[in-house]
């Protein structure tokens, strides 16, 4: 489920039982990178079951403001904020496409009946052969696919002014459909 469309606004104050003045519910000093209006962000929020990404466009005390990565709008409260963390840039997966592609090559050649009578045309006469065949041409494939494969690095925020709220232990639980028959369970526990 995402964030499509979905506009929420809330104003977020609190009285301070000694002063009486309203104050940002979020005020102290910052913990990580500064997070700035055009600062590519991913949101944890109870709202919604997945984090919300996308660019700030604005912010005050209340509120965040931001595009998400399919072009919408999303206002969120700050006092719903549970995580946030920055894009320190984008990396390739060239590292973990070559450790999947030599599992599954060493696996899938290693499964390959051996026939002696084609040994002089394959080059491949024993199993060790072809698992290490199945490795190299695996790995080459895996490291392949990987280095066109970028994400995001993301690292936790703050916000000038802002504190985010102290996490405790939560366990989370979402159900989804999938294409075709079936649905798809996630459980996550973050502390």
């Amino acid at each position: 489920m995402r964030a499509a469309g979905v506009l929420v606004t809330v104003s977020l104050m609190a009285v301070s039982a000694e002063a009486g003045e309203p104050e940002a519910a979020l005020s102290s000093a910052p913990t990580g990178p500064t997070v700035l209006v055009g600062s590519r962000v991913r949101i944890l929020t109870p709202r919604y079951p997945e984090p919300i990404r996308g660019l700030i466009v604005a912010m005050d005390g209340t509120t965040l403001n931001l595009t998400t990565d399919d072009h919408l709008p999303v206002t969120v409260p700050a006092d719903s904020i549970s995580g946030l963390e920055v894009s320190a840039g984008r990396k390739r997966q060239t590292q973990k496409g070559l450790a999947i592609g030599v599992l599954v090559g060493a696996a899938l050649f290693a499964l390959l009946p051996l026939d002696e009578e084609y040994c002089e045309y394959s080059g491949i006469c024993s199993r060790g052969h072809a698992i290490a065949i199945g490795a190299l041409s695996g790995g080459l494939w895996g490291a392949g696919i990987g280095a066109l494969i970028k994400t995001d690095r993301w690292v936790p925020a703050s916000i000038p002014g802002w504190t985010m709220p102290a996490q405790g232990t939560r366990v989370g639980f979402s159900l989804r459909p999938t294409r075709g028959p079936g649905a798809a369970a996630a459980i996550s526990v973050t502390f």
